[in-house]
């Protein structure tokens, strides 16, 4: 048996190379799971453990199954243990895991954890408190000397413990951040837990003073400034000389934002490269990389708009570029061309070619000319992994930032990295470009960057990590899913939680992916896109109290002027700002208040914050089922209302009306897609109407469009409870995804290991379909049942009218004095102030009811009726309930 030990740690090993215990040496607390000490898998990939092991003179030698053996220098620390490979028999392999154990990493008590201390040694997890202690090392980037430590420590005593193997490790070796890994929580004040928004548009120091005023009447001092729409050029950092003229220009206006005290971070693409910079125009740098290399099957002319090549072109995507790496860019000489198709079939070749592209030299090309697509990815270019280009980016970036006085990075698209090497070495380039800009920085910084389990070892830069991309639906499920995230990510990690990036206003200010509505503006706002309400704000800025969390928001709240509802949502931000700053909050209590699906409701007492319960219920009702239930889970009270007039469709057999889907009734007894060969385009409709004969069985029925192939993959998700028998005709317009109660249907997780995975996350979340190119529709079903449902079809979307609607609650009806049309909703106080706004937040009538309406606690029905509601109108009706005071 091996024996080793540090102060806490107990750790032995079989002499059949299995672990036998990874005990707490105070407690005895057993957390090991049966495992081999180390792994190696050979280059088919097949897996071989350890099947013996022996140790002496400090060195552990490991033989595997299949006959390659392996060295390793053990020594013991003090607090930890340090592993470093000396040898490997085989270098033919795929990778060795020099050190292995598998532990329970949710014990209360003790935990164990794994860092890596070399650039080539790959753990398997981010350290902090630890499931998988493995490290790896690839005969494809070196395996010699790659070194871990191995460590478990009551769970106060660990992160002080990875503070001592971080100063262990040689200067130089791994990119250590003074601000980030084990000193992130020691540095707060450097400002990783301010509130921040991203800026990716060139604006004029002139203007910033207005856009930092701005972001203070919202409580952000922290601003990103994104390269995307034209501010700097991805790569080469040069500012857009059009507005800022050169890098003095652009000085003005980093210092017109910390004049106003608020930091100034780069939110930067990593090592990418975009198409403004001087990397590619006029002429490409030698080192960008490239996807494919053909070479030209004759003289090209100057002005030819086809490329012919010798080599087959059958397999070539001129789609890459997003998700796929690649690109529609052919690289001659020094000339840049687009190209639209590529041949499947002899004679091989591009078609569709634009000369010059890019801003570079239109030229005649001979025979024989190397003619390469460039390679690319999230719509930007990419260098060569590790030439020269690679590393000057990084060099470049630490310039930009030096010259700047830049506070901090969010680096960008690093999930990208494995378009360099394969997902396999993603890890080793990152940290490459990592460290050569640590290398390089002059301050340290605030650091942040994608997330994902293939890159644990960023954790040496890492001040937060956690945030998301932007939701444009089911806001409260996705809020609970991301607090999740952080708990599982940052909160183990030792790092600040990331509670971003939230746009809390989209609709047609935000990205619009989907041409038609692009064309119709008045169609984005409250269809893809949800509102957000401040009950929703409320919940995100409880959360985010809570874990503590840096918050972070698309810069959508400056456009306050014209729509006067991110006024009431910034009264909100402001508050928890104010609250967070001049209070500390109790363990417990931010445990009660992390709870999901737990909703709250915060007032300041002064400065002193005072939480309430409080449950919101939104129901959906329309003229032909105007029923429903509000269920009050505390005392009898008077409620808050709101009533949304939605958009609806027409008649079943409305002449716009178009079979989307199938032609003839299904029997609903198992999930079914329809795909269209050649996707369909709706022509501009979007709104609903489908048939169903209810069996009464409970069962959820979900009707999905989808996009299998666009800029994002995208799913708009339409629910039915059959909780009734017979025919009933149902009309949809706006999405409801992920706006089930989870127990009806399951909620939408985030589990990934690489960026392609996400994509299923985000399109039920965030991403738009595009009705101009729909892949399928799916019907999905909660469980089997014997309902019947009609072809869907698909029209113009119709208005919602509601003139005067009543509202009943049990036996107490009022009659409101408006008119309610779709895109309009009202709001009611519990003291009888009401107030019609458009969803912008414009004031469109005020009234006032004198006979207030109460809600008994429990179950109470509901109506809403209008004498001339037009017809098939639909309306989601909010009840917000509050209970006691949160202690």
């Amino acid at each position: 048996m091996i024996h080793l030990q540090t102060r806490w740690l107990d750790y032995r090993i079989g002499e059949d190379g299995q672990n036998l215990s990874f005990t707490d040496r105070i407690n005895g607390t057993e957390l090991l799971r049966p495992s081999p000490c180390a792994i190696l898998t050979d280059a088919d990939r097949v897996e071989h453990p350890a099947c013996s092991c022996s140790f002496e003179n400090g060195v552990l030698a490991i033989r595997f199954e299949g006959g390659a053996e392996a060295t390793v220098a053990v020594e013991e620390r003090g607090e930890y243990l340090r592993f470093e490979l000396l040898s490997l028999s085989d270098e033919t392999v795929f990778r060795v895991a020099f050190v292995n154990i598998e532990i329970d990493g949710d014990h209360p008590a003790f935990a164990g954890t794994l860092m890596n201390m070399t650039i080539n040694a790959k753990p398997e997890e981010y350290p902090g408190v630890s499931h998988i202690l493995r490290c790896e090392a690839y005969p494809h980037v070196g395996v010699a000397g790659a070194a871990a430590a191995v460590f478990g420590a009551p769970h106060d005593a660990l992160r002080g413990i990875m503070i001592t193997v971080t100063e262990d490790i040689p200067a130089g070796e791994l990119p250590i951040n003074p601000y980030g890994g084990a000193y992130a929580l020691d540095n707060l004040d450097c400002g990783s837990t301010r509130a921040y928004t991203i800026l990716p548009e060139p604006i004029t120091p002139e203007e910033a003073e207005e856009f930092a005023r701005c972001m203070k009447m919202f409580g952000l001092t922290q601003v990103y400034l994104h390269p995307g729409y034209g501010m700097y050029a991805h790569g080469s950092f040069e500012p857009n000389p059009e507005v800022y003229g050169d890098l003095e220009g652009f000085r003005k206006l980093v210092d017109v934002f910390h004049r106003n005290g608020i930091q100034v971070c780069l939110q930067t693409y990593t090592f990418f490269i975009g198409h403004n910079s001087s990397h590619v125009t006029p002429i490409p740098h030698p080192d960008l990389g490239y996807v494919a290399e053909f070479t030209l099957a004759e003289d090209l002319s100057i002005d030819a708009d086809a490329v012919p090549v010798l080599e087959t072109t059958e397999t070539v995507d001129p789609r890459a570029g997003y998700k796929v790496p690649g690109s529609a860019i052919l690289w001659i000489d020094d000339e840049l061309i687009h190209f639209d198709d590529a041949a499947k079939s002899a004679p091989y070749g591009f078609s569709g070619c634009e000369r010059g592209f890019n801003k570079t030299v239109p030229a005649a090309h001979k025979k024989g000319a190397r003619v390469r697509i460039l390679l690319g990815y999230f719509m930007v270019l990419a260098p060569r992994k590790e030439s020269p280009l690679f590393y000057q980016i990084a060099r470049d970036m630490a310039k930009f930032y030096n010259d700047l006085d830049i506070d901090g990075f969010y680096l960008d698209a690093i999930d990208g990295v494995f378009i360099l090497d394969g997902d396999d070495y993603a890890w080793y380039h990152s940290m490459l470009f990592l460290r050569e800009l640590m290398a390089h920085l002059k301050k340290p910084p605030i650091f942040n960057c994608c997330y994902g389990p293939q890159y644990p070892a960023t954790w040496y830069m890492r001040s937060s990590m956690g945030v998301l991309d932007a939701p444009t639906r089911g806001y409260r499920d996705f809020i609970d899913v991301h607090v999740d995230y952080c708990r599982q990510n940052a909160n183990r990690r030792f790092l600040v939680p990331g509670m971003g990036w939230k746009n809390i206003f989209p609709g047609e200010l935000d990205i619009v992916q989907d041409m038609d509505a692009a064309m119709n503006r008045e169609s984005v706002l409250g269809w893809q896109n949800k509102l957000w309400f401040p009950e929703d704000i409320e919940y995100l800025c409880v959360k985010g109290l809570a874990l503590d969390a840096c918050m972070s928001y698309h810069n959508r709240f400056r456009f306050y002027k014209q729509y006067p509802i991110l006024l009431r949502y910034g009264e909100i931000m402001a508050k928890y700002d104010r609250a967070r700053a001049n209070n500390s909050f109790s363990p417990a209590l931010c445990d009660k208040l992390s709870q999901p699906q737990a909703e709250f409701y915060m007032d300041l007492d002064g400065d002193k914050p005072v939480f309430y319960e409080q449950k919101t219920q939104r129901l959906h009702v329309d003229d032909q089922r105007p029923l429903a239930a509000a269920v009050n889970p505390y005392g009898a009270q008077a409620p808050f209302i709101r009533i949304e007039a939605l958009y609806t469709a027409g008649d079943y057999d409305a002449a716009d009306s178009t079979l989307l889907g199938w032609d003839k009734p299904v029997t609903l007894t198992e999930n079914t897609d329809f795909v269209y060969p050649d996707r369909f385009d709706t022509d501009g409709r979007h709104a609903l109407g489908v048939r169903i004969c209810g069996d009464g069985s409970g069962a959820m029925v979900c009707l999905r469009i989808r996009n299998d192939y666009a800029k994002k993959l995208a799913t708009n998700e339409f629910f039915i409870k059959l909780d009734f028998e017979g025919w009933r005709y149902y009309t949809f317009y706006e999405a409801q995804n992920c706006e089930r109660p989870t127990d009806e249907w399951p909620r939408c997780e985030l589990e990934y290991t690489v960026f392609s995975e996400v994509e299923h996350f985000y399109d039920a979340y965030s991403n738009g379909v595009s009705y101009h190119n729909l892949d399928r529709v799916e019907i999905r079903l909660s469980k089997p049942c014997n309902a019947v449902i009609e072809p869907l079809r698909i029209m113009k979307r119709r208005e919602s009218v509601w003139e005067h609607p009543t509202l009943k609650l049990g036996e107490q009806v009022v009659t409101l004095p408006v008119t309610l049309k779709s895109g309009q909703f009202l709001e009611l106080s519990p003291d009888g102030e009401g107030c019609v706004y458009d969803l912008g937040g414009h004031e469109l009538q005020k009234f006032h009811v004198a006979s207030s309406l109460t809600l008994e606690s429990g179950a109470n029905a509901v109506e809403l009726t209008a004498a001339n509601a037009s017809h098939l109108a639909r309306a989601a009706v909010t009840f917000r309930y509050t209970g006691s005071i949160v202690e």
